[in-house]
């Protein structure tokens, strides 16, 4: 009974952790210059996306926090490569929001958005890699804490239900019945 209860747990883990692959293979943003977070300087004159998945258009607006939408282009380089062509470079300080919309391959439309803060003195901007959580989905961490929290709660069915059946045993033989030895 107990190899049945540790195959029924597997199947469970592997059956969560497969499902999580779909979830996560969305068109989310893999890595931004300037990228999430990052404090910038020098000429910015362009804002380059990379995701995770192919995608096959791409919309969005780069604003001033305060709302001030600055003019810019949204240009598609590539299957997985976007460049935010700006009209003027930045040149008040503060801090600034990507809002980006891609539709992937797979017909799904993801919409997102980061900040960054522009400061003339600080240092050009580099690649900053983004973790994988793009598109509001669940990270791999949560699926792994579901499967495990999903097998603990079958475990705990089998339990119940090995113990309800040898209640009704125990309650059968105190009637003067033959007990079934093949309950664990």
């Amino acid at each position: 009974m107990r190899a049945a209860v540790v195959a029924l747990v597997l199947a469970v883990v592997a059956l969560v952790v497969t499902a999580a692959g779909p979830v996560l293979a969305h068109s989310g943003l893999a890595a931004a210059s300037p990228g999430p977070g990052s404090r910038v300087g020098g000429e910015i004159t362009e804002i380059r996306l990379f995701y995770a998945d192919i995608i096959t258009d791409i919309t969005g607006s780069v604003s001033l926090m305060g709302g001030e939408e600055l003019e810019s282009e949204f240009v598609l380089e590539n299957t997985v490569e976007a460049t935010i062509l700006l009209a003027e470079p930045l040149s008040e300080p503060g801090q600034y929001a990507v809002r980006h919309t891609v539709d992937s391959i797979d017909g799904d439309i993801v919409e997102a958005a980061y900040l960054f803060s522009y400061d003339p003195a600080a240092p050009p901007p580099q690649f900053v890699f983004v973790e994988e959580t793009d598109d509001g989905g669940l990270a791999w961490w949560a699926w792994t804490i579901l499967g495990v929290a999903t097998a603990v709660i079958l475990v705990l069915v089998v339990r119940l239900v090995l113990s309800i059946r040898r209640a009704r045993a125990v309650s059968t033989a105190a009637a003067g019945a033959p007990v079934d030895s093949s309950v664990d």
